[in-house]
């Protein structure tokens, strides 16, 4: 079986279950992107914490591999991510929303091997 994963290292620790994947999208650049994939169905079996792992389902994984541009340079010079508000929370008791990032967190990995493992580390 394959698996596809994005990693999330954020600067406090996170609440899973608020998680909104429809909030969080790849883009090719920072800001002003001509490739695009918002993110649909993929989950998190991820405990509460500073990282996570989303799980990419076969939708979203299929979809980003199939726009042009975007998570294909072996510089991550085509690879970021965004997020809207409500994307996750943090772990406060009422759960605040993590701020929204508008221009795009360049990746810091990915790997991309013959069997189609494939990750993109933010």
């Amino acid at each position: 079986m394959q698996t596809y994963e994005l990693a999330m290292n954020f600067s406090e620790p996170v609440r899973t279950s608020s998680l909104d994947v429809t909030k969080f999208t790849l883009q090719n650049t920072a800001t002003s992107p001509t490739a695009t994939y918002p993110l649909t169905n993929s989950t998190t079996a991820s405990n509460n914490g500073a990282s996570i792992i989303v799980d990419l389902s076969a939708t979203d994984f299929n979809a980003i591999v199939a726009v042009a541009g975007l998570c294909k340079q072996g510089d991550k010079s085509d690879s970021y991510l965004t997020w809207t508000q409500g994307a996750i929370k943090d772990m406060a008791q009422t759960g605040n929303d993590i701020a929204a990032i508008t221009t795009g967190v360049q990746t810091t990995t990915y790997t991309l091997t013959v069997k189609s493992d494939y990750g993109c580390g933010f």
